[in-house]
This record gives structure tokens, C-alpha cells and sequence, in this order.
């Protein structure tokens, strides 16, 4: 598991760490679902049918 403090800048957007986009094989204009859960929010990895 990876955890590093991350910020938002001046538009509201996040910058998701190299080593976490390596891991999940994310590459430029990954598609994700975005929502809240309990509290937090959630970023989930939309998978490519196969």
C-alpha cells in the first residue's frame, strides 16, 4: 500500500502520485467513477471490457 499527502491547486484538481498510476496501470485520460462514500471520496478505476 502507497499513501503520500496530496493537495489541490487552484482549479480543484489532484495530482495522483507516479508510483500509485505505475500500480494501476493508469495511463493519460484514465476514466473514472467519482463519488462520495461515508465521508470520503472515492476514485474508481473504470475497467476496459475485454
Amino acid at each position: 500500500m502507497y499513501s503520500k499527502i496530496v493537495q489541490t491547486d487552484a482549479r480543484g484538481q489532484i495530482v495522483i502520485p507516479k508510483m500509485i498510476r505505475q500500480e494501476l496501470e493508469l495511463g493519460e485520460a484514465a476514466p473514472f467513477w467519482i463519488y462520495v462514500k461515508d465521508g470520503k471520496i472515492v476514485l474508481e478505476k473504470i475497467k476496459k471490457p475485454k
